[in-house]
C-alpha cells in the first residue's frame, strides 16, 4: 500500500484510516467482553448456590465459617479462571455473538469520520460497502458517456450476477467505456498467494478472468469499433476505481478478506483541486502502461503443420454446421463447424471463402475480432490483439508428435463469419457434407451441454427456426453430438454480462 500512499499525496490518510478502525472495534469487543464477563460471574455464584441448598437439602452440616471461607476461595478461584480464560478467548467469544452488529456500527463510524475528515476535498458521499452504492454505480454506467474502471479478479465486480455487465449493455450511446481488469498471468494470482488468500481457488480465479474477457468480447459487439476496450494489468491490490464524466467511486482494499462488504466507498465530485484527478491520472497512466500487445498470426504458426480454418457461422440467428459422410454412419449425428484445410498459397481467408461454398454452398462474409484467445489443448494462453485482418476469434493448437506431423492438422483458426443467403433453403450439402444443422441458440447449449440430450426430434420440433437440411432421413430419436470446435463456439455465445 505505500506506493499508493504516495500516489495520492495528502490525501492517503482516506487508505490509513484502517487502523483506526481496527481499534475502535476492538474498543467495541471489550466493552461486550465485560458483559460476558460479568453473565459468567453471575452464572457461577448461582451454581454454587443451588451446590450448598443441594447439601441443606441431605442433610449434611454446614458450619458458618467454612462456608464463609468455602464461598471466599470458590469465588477469588472461578474469578480467577474465568479471567484468565476470558482474557485469552474472550474476543472470540465476543466476536462470535457480536460480529454483525459491531461490523454494522464500524461501516456506519467510517463513513461519518471520512465525511467529515474530507469534507474539504470534494467527497460527495461516502459509503459504508459496495453493496450500499452499487444501485447508484449501476446508474452511472447506463447513463455515462465516458467510463474507466478499475479492478482486480473482475467477475465479483463485474460480472459475477451480471449486474454492472448489465447496465453497460443498457447504455446506448457511450462515446468510451475502459476496463482495466486483472491478467490471468499476474503474480498475484500465485498458488502461493491462492492458498493465502482463497483457500486453493486458483483455478477458479483464472475462470473467473475468462469469464470477463469473454463478456467484454460479447460487449465490444454492441458497440462501434473503438468505444468499448478491456485491458488486463498486472497491479497489486490497491484499490476498485470507477470513474465517470463529473465524478468517481474509489474502494480501497484495507482489509484482508470481505473487503467488498467492509471496505468504505468514497464517492468524488470532479472539480479543479479534488482528488478526482489523482484518481483519473492512476487510470490513464495505467491504460496506457497496459496496452495490449499485438500479434501476427506467423508468429504463432511457424511449422509446416497443416492448418485448418472453420467459422462461427451465422444466417440470421441460427448457427450453421455441417456432418462429415464420414460421420453419417455413426451412432450419433456428428456435427463440427464448417470449414476445411487450407490449400497451397492461398490465404486463411480464403481458404475459408472456399471451404465454406464447396461444403454448403453459402457465400460469407468474414468479420475481424478484436481479440483473439488462443488455446493450448492444456488450457487457455492468452487473449491479445493481432494486426491480421480479418484477425481469428480463437487459435486452437494440439500437441502432435513429429511422427504424426503430416497427417495431423495442428492449428485451427476459428474466425466469425455471416452467411450471405436470401433463406436459409439455400443451403446445399455438397463435396463431402452429407447434412447441414442449423440450431437456435439455445439448442446449440443444449448440444455443448454435458448433461443434456439433443436429438433430431428436438430440432424438428422447434419453433425457432432450427432445422436439419439433408437428403437423407434419420430417426427423430437419434442423438446429435459436436465435435472439434462445437464447444468452443457455444461458449462464445454464452452472454455472461446476462447471467443472473
Amino acid at each position: 500500500m505505500g506506493g499508493f500512499f504516495i500516489l495520492i499525496g495528502d490525501n492517503w490518510e482516506i487508505f490509513h484510516l484502517s487502523t483506526q478502525l481496527e481499534r475502535h472495534r476492538d474498543k467495541i469487543m471489550k466493552n461486550k467482553s465485560i458483559i460476558a464477563f460479568l453473565i459468567a460471574i453471575l452464572t457461577s455464584s448461582f451454581s454454587h448456590a443451588i451446590l450448598i441448598l443441594l447439601k441443606k437439602i441431605a442433610g449434611e452440616p454446614l458450619i458458618y465459617s467454612d462456608m464463609l471461607f468455602g464461598y471466599l476461595f470458590t469465588i477469588i478461584t472461578l474469578f480467577v479462571i474465568i479471567f484468565v480464560v476470558f482474557r485469552t478467548y474472550g474476543w472470540e467469544v465476543a466476536k462470535f455473538f457480536f460480529k454483525k452488529e459491531v461490523n454494522q456500527e464500524i461501516n456506519n463510524l467510517t463513513a461519518k469520520k471520512l465525511l467529515n475528515l474530507y469534507a474539504d476535498n470534494n467527497i460527495e458521499h461516502i459509503y459504508p460497502n459496495m453493496h450500499s452504492c452499487i444501485e447508484d454505480i449501476c446508474n452511472d454506467l447506463s447513463t455515462s458517456k465516458d467510463i474507466s474502471i478499475f479492478v482486480q479478479i473482475g467477475r465479483e465486480i463485474l460480472s459475477g450476477k451480471g449486474i454492472f455487465y448489465k447496465h453497460l449493455k443498457k447504455n446506448q450511446s457511450p462515446d468510451r467505456i475502459r476496463i482495466l481488469h486483472s491478467s490471468v498471468r499476474t503474480p498475484y494470482l500465485s498458488s502461493k498467494q491462492a492458498l493465502k488468500r482463497s483457500k486453493g481457488k486458483l483455478e477458479e480465479w483464472k475462470l473467473d478472468l475468462t469469464s470477463v474477457e469473454q463478456s467484454g468480447k460479447q460487449l465490444s459487439a454492441l458497440y462501434n469499433i473503438g468505444i468499448f476496450e478491456t485491458r488486463a494489468h498486472h497491479e497489486g491490490y490497491y484499490c476498485r476505481i470507477f470513474l465517470f464524466e463529473n465524478h468517481c467511486y474509489v474502494q480501497p482494499y484495507i482489509f484482508r478478506s470481505s473487503n467488498s462488504e467492509k471496505a468504505p466507498i468514497i464517492k468524488v465530485k470532479k472539480t479543479d483541486n479534488s482528488v478526482y484527478h489523482t484518481f483519473k491520472k492512476f487510470f490513464d497512466n495505467k491504460w496506457i502502461e497496459f496496452t495490449p500487445n499485438t500479434y501476427y498470426l506467423n508468429d504463432f504458426i511457424k511449422e509446416s503443420f497443416p492448418v485448418s480454418v472453420t467459422a462461427i457461422l451465422k444466417y440470421d440467428s441460427l448457427y450453421i454446421f455441417s456432418v462429415p459422410e464420414r460421420y453419417v454412419a455413426k451412432e450419433k449425428l456428428q456435427l463440427q463447424a464448417v470449414g476445411g484445410k487450407t490449400d497451397g498459397s492461398e490465404t486463411f481467408k480464403e481458404a475459408l471463402i472456399r471451404e465454406i461454398k464447396e461444403e454448403i454452398n453459402a457465400e460469407i462474409e468474414i468479420f475481424s475480432s478484436s481479440y483473439t484467445t488462443y488455446i493450448h489443448e492444456g488450457g487457455i494462453q492468452l487473449s491479445e490483439s493481432f494486426h491480421d485482418n480479418p484477425a481469428p476469434y480463437c487459435i486452437y493448437r494440439r500437441d502432435i508428435s513429429d511422427e504424426t506431423r503430416d497427417k495431423r492438422i495442428r492449428w485451427i483458426l476459428l474466425y466469425q463469419a455471416e452467411a450471405n443467403l436470401n433463406s436459409i433453403n439455400d443451403l446445399k450439402p455438397t463435396c463431402e457434407t452429407d447434412t447441414i444443422v442449423c440450431l437456435s441458440q439455445e439448442l446449440l447449449r443444449q448440444l455443448a451441454h454435458p448433461t443434456i440430450v439433443l436429438t433430431i426430434r428436438d430440432v424438428l420440433e422447434a419453433k425457432d427456426g432450427s432445422c436439419i437440411i439433408s437428403p437423407k432421413k434419420y430417426k427423430n430419436s437419434m442423438e446429435l453430438e459436436g465435435r472439434g470446435m462445437v464447444s468452443v463456439i457455444s461458449a462464445a455465445t454464452l452472454p455472461s454480462f446476462n447471467t443472473l
